[in-house]
């Protein structure tokens, strides 16, 4: 919502009449509020309006006070929400935060007025959420997910699949019907990300990766030599069989990459048993590795090339 809040207004209500007048007070609308709700005249009560949840419009409520033995008087009010104008930081790898998208891949939004989202919110892939939308090159893409946290707003979407690489591409947000653009985003054949998460107490982020029981990987779950592990990232390029945008990664057969990823422990290459798209998600992607006999023990540096383009480096606990 753009501009300030109304402030409340104030409804005096009397009794011109003898003896005593008791009066209720109903509001039509949910963004619209009365307190307190009754009395004995001669009282007032406060009308107020919250429109943090509502989309760009206008509104119109009522107001209406009643009393027993009196004709009830209705009192209209109009409310006009406008959009905040929104503004795009950047657009960045959703897993390591680089400059530019993949298509296929997750990419995130930063910027400033960009949904009604409170606290983070997850579409689940649709393309349109509370009045949000994200377009590129003029094709709206699937929402994973839309935060506003201590001022900090972003947005994560799908890239679309269809987009030529290596290619430069323009990205809106329509947020309330209000459109901010950025130009010139650099759309690349690959750009692996790591998924990462910091484990509590541990104050440094670890890889996204998950045993075959589906046990997280971390400082109090390390993997073996000779384990098998799935690492989680995004940005890995095309797959066999070609998905089209939105679609979940199929299970039988799993969809591959068509580029094949070098992943080294420590400096050590491990062996990859699979690359592709993770099954039943969007944007997703997942390698499949061993963990090279010759890895030595503690937080080592797990790091993946696709296309002669590393991944950030990230780190994984080893037994």
């Amino acid at each position: 919502m753009g501009g300030p809040v109304p402030p409340s207004q104030t409804v005096t209500v009397s009794n011109a009449g003898g003896g005593t007048l008791g009066w209720t007070a109903s509001s039509s609308a949910p963004w619209l509020a009365v307190s307190p709700a009754s009395g004995i005249a001669p009282s007032s009560f406060a009308v107020s309006v919250n429109p943090w949840n509502l989309a760009a419009g206008t509104y119109s409520g009522t107001v209406t006070v009643s009393a027993s033995g009196a004709a009830s008087q209705v009192i209209t009010l109009t409310l006009t929400v406008t959009a905040p104008v929104p503004s795009i930081g950047a657009i960045v790898n959703a897993a390591s935060f680089r400059a530019g998208m993949v298509p296929g891949g997750l990419a995130t939004l930063f910027g400033r007025n960009l949904s009604l989202a409170a606290g983070a919110e997850f579409p689940g892939g649709a393309t349109s959420h509370k009045g949000a939308t994200v377009t590129v090159e003029g094709h709206r893409v699937p929402l994973l997910a839309l935060s506003n946290v201590g001022g900090q707003e972003q947005i994560n979407f799908q890239v679309p699949f269809d987009l030529g690489t290596p290619a430069l591409a323009r990205v809106e947000v329509n947020s309330g019907g209000r459109i901010a653009a950025l130009q010139n985003v650099p759309v690349l054949r690959a750009q692996p990300g790591v998924f990462e998460y910091t484990p509590p107490g541990s104050g440094v982020t670890h890889a996204a990766a998950v045993k075959p029981d589906g046990s997280v990987v971390g400082p109090t779950n390390p993997v073996s030599r000779g384990d098998v592990v799935s690492i989680y990232l995004t940005g890995m390029g095309p797959v066999l069989p070609v998905l089209q945008t939105g679609q979940l990664g199929p299970a039988d057969p799993p969809a591959v990459t068509y580029l094949q990823p070098v992943l080294r422990i420590a400096g050590e290459e491990a062996q990859v048993l699979f690359s592709g798209y993770a099954p039943g998600f969007l944007g997703l992607y997942q390698i499949n590795i061993v963990i090279p006999d010759t890895a030595p023990s503690g937080l080592v540096n797990l790091d993946v090339v696709v296309d002669r383009v590393p991944s950030q480096t990230s780190k994984i606990a080893v037994r």
